[in-house]
């Protein structure tokens, strides 16, 4: 087998993977998406891709609770995408299913779970808890 050969193969079955990337149907509104995210700053992809009142309650959080605290994160499906986003927006916050210090609830916050108080709430958008003797 000879180098041009290789090379040749190579770029073939790469030109291919190309034209079924770019004939393929389920991707519907990616390009729109993919140049908003390129033509727009930080905090604008960040908005986009968390939403609004998750982006506004993740923001309060992170400026409000303190620097080691730990936390724990309700409203989402377990392990889900939007989960995942969070959790690393409130990096360098700790997040524990364990006696957390808060408890930052998104969606319809209901009432305080038991051992927590309020710390915040965001009308239609979530609540922030304290432990009861972490403040």
């Amino acid at each position: 087998m000879n180098a041009k050969f290789v090379l040749r193969s190579v770029l073939l079955v790469w030109i291919i993977l190309w034209v079924i990337f770019l004939a393929r149907q389920s991707k519907r509104g990616q390009y729109a998406e993919l140049t908003y995210l390129y033509a727009n700053e930080y905090g604008s992809k960040v908005r986009y891709l968390l939403g609004d009142d998750l982006e506004d309650l993740l923001a309060f959080s992170a400026e409000n609770l303190p620097r080691g605290a730990t936390y724990d994160i309700t409203g989402f499906e377990r392990f889900s995408i939007r989960e995942v986003r969070a959790r690393y927006y409130l990096w360098p916050l700790y997040r524990t299913e364990d006696d957390p210090e808060f408890i930052i609830s998104y969606g319809d916050p209901g009432t305080s779970p038991p051992g927590y108080k309020e710390f915040k709430v965001f009308p239609g958008k979530g609540a922030v808890y304290s432990r009861e003797e972490a403040i």
